[in-house]
């Protein structure tokens, strides 16, 4: 069967995506944890933690990407944590600061570990990334009101393109599927529609 990432800036939609794109397609969905279910450290440590925050997201992901892989060989799965496959290719881009400065002590040992992880994680077979305009992706975000989001409307959306490039340099890297779909505020069925369509023609 198979196994899909859905890749993007956090607050474009793709925890909603994966959610709906399981029902529609009988899927299992596995989904990071809910803002709610966060330490308390995340917020204050988005900005003086970088390091120990990434490596509190790595534990969920790294087990997240792996069973969603082990499910898609059986099965259909559709993961909204494929980050640490593809961060490699642009943490260390300026637009990336608001992540993880280049000047932080830890850096290097996060880039190695970054490295590690693109080569030995598991690939997935079909990779959905969401982008949005500035202003709808602004709604989308404020339409959620969660603490810290803040910090993403004021930094987080000048690394879209990086990422983007990222996620398409890592597809043809491994041959892997890839659409690019933008959001646009309060269309999530059209979104949800073509991703499954793009799904169904590329099922194993």
């Amino acid at each position: 069967m198979s196994f899909v990432a859905v890749l993007g800036l956090a607050g474009v939609g793709k925890t909603s995506v994966v959610r709906r794109l399981s029902l529609d397609l009988d899927a299992k969905a596995f989904c990071e944890p809910d803002r709610k279910d966060w330490p308390a450290f995340i917020e204050d440590g988005f900005v003086d933690f970088s390091f120990d925050v990434l490596e509190w997201f790595r534990c969920y992901q790294v087990d997240l990407i792996r069973r969603a892989s082990k499910y898609g060989k059986c099965g259909l799965s559709i993961c909204d944590a494929y980050y640490h496959k593809i961060m490699i290719g642009y943490v260390s881009h300026q637009s990336s600061n608001w992540i993880i400065p280049k000047n932080d002590p830890y850096f290097s040992v996060l880039m190695r570990i970054l490295e590690l992880d693109s080569k030995y994680l598991p690939n997935a077979s079909m990779i959905i990334f969401l982008s949005a305009e500035y202003e709808d992706w602004a709604k989308m975000v404020n339409s959620r009101s969660q603490q810290g989001d803040d910090i993403l409307l004021s930094q987080a959306f000048a690394s879209q393109d990086s990422m983007r490039q990222a996620a398409e340099a890592h597809a043809r890297l491994e041959r892997i599927p890839l659409l690019h779909v933008q959001q646009t505020y309060g269309r999530l069925d059209e979104t949800v529609l073509k991703c499954a369509e793009f799904i169904r023609e590329n099922m194993k």
